[in-house]
């Protein structure tokens, strides 16, 4: 497949990097959490099985929250050090319930994790973030997470942050030239399309 689309590499590099480099708007995140007064969501004890949802609680300031998260989830760089790793492609349901979690968040329901983790305690909330299929999904996500940990204007501050950096790199009059472009995924000659992710930041 081909998009054809205005070629500003400064553009793309911006958006895709609002995208996957939310921490830089974590120092704003974690002020507004430090100065805030305690809520019972923000003492909510959390295990992330998910790299993206990672760095979304890590962008809000709520990384104090979490106690785990999957081997996938390196990013920010305070996690590593830190917080203790689960297997990501295997996770362990006496693993996770050890940390005594409130909430567990995921990715995808992998080896019926959510059965086993609600059948051994029926408190504990499972909140699954599919992958987004565009920015409007991230935005979601971001600010699902700041109503569930209790930094609900740490993440309309993010999500506010990230579409003004977007919104200044976009022309404001037109693109000029357009270009023909294959994304290249692999040497399978397969491709994105517009209904996934990548295809709706191009």
């Amino acid at each position: 497949m081909k998009y054809k689309f205005p070629f500003r590499r400064r553009a793309i590099t911006a958006i895709v990097a609002s995208v996957f480099i939310l921490g830089a708007c974590g120092g704003q995140g974690s002020e507004s959490a430090d100065s805030a007064p305690a809520s019972s969501e923000q003492s909510l004890k959390i295990v992330s099985l998910s790299p993206t949802a990672t760095e979304m609680l890590y962008a809000i300031g709520a990384g104090d929250q979490v106690v785990a998260v999957d081997s996938l989830s390196t990013y920010p760089a305070e996690v590593a050090p830190k917080v203790t790793k689960i297997s990501a492609y295997e996770p362990s349901a006496e693993a996770i319930l050890a940390y005594e979690p409130d909430v567990v968040l995921i990715s995808n329901d992998m080896n019926k994790i959510t059965e086993q983790l609600t059948s051994a305690n029926p408190d504990i909330k499972v909140w699954t973030g599919a992958a987004a299929a565009s920015l409007d999904d991230v935005y979601a996500q971001i600010n699902e997470l700041g109503a569930l940990t209790g930094r609900v204007d740490s993440a309309e501050k993010v999500v506010s942050s990230m579409k003004a950096r977007i919104n200044a790199v976009i022309p404001k009059s037109g693109w000029g030239i357009v270009y023909p472009v294959y994304y290249e995924l692999d040497n399978t000659f397969y491709s994105v399309t517009s209904n996934t992710f990548v295809g709706s930041l191009l």
